[in-house]
């Protein structure tokens, strides 16, 4: 199962407060998760509230943001994106790994806190497993 699959699976009664009580789609939600991390999250189709709660199943606080975020990437960060994206995402097609550059190019800053965060993470969990 890839991870995309695995978001889906997940449960639908996470807390929501805030304007995410609008059961709107949108495709840029605020979450705020148990650990504390806050994130901006840009999704490539419109998800209505409970579509996020299935993803993000720990979150404390669902908002949605109206308008779309952001940027676009710099080179810099494009490159850095398409390099997490490649390790974090190695076991998933070429096809949900295009679309995560493509979503994450569009709000660079939150997809780099994102996947910097989600690629350190990985990277300790492979060094416990080594030690």
């Amino acid at each position: 199962m890839n991870l995309l699959e695995l978001a889906r699976s997940a449960l639908r009664d996470a807390p929501a407060t805030g304007a995410a009580s609008s059961h709107s789609p949108s495709r840029h939600w605020r979450i705020r998760r148990t650990e504390g991390e806050l994130l901006d999250v840009i999704f490539s189709d419109a998800l209505a509230l409970t579509e996020v709660r299935a993803i993000y199943s720990d979150a404390l606080e669902l908002v949605r943001q109206d308008g779309e975020a952001g940027r676009m990437a710099t080179p810099a960060e494009a490159e850095e994106l398409r390099a997490l994206i490649a390790a974090i995402l190695a076991g998933d097609s070429e096809a949900d790994r295009a679309e995560a550059l493509a979503v994450a190019l569009v709000d660079p800053e939150g997809a780099l806190l994102s996947f910097r965060t989600l690629e350190e993470k990985r990277t300790e969990a492979a060094r416990r497993g080594r030690t």
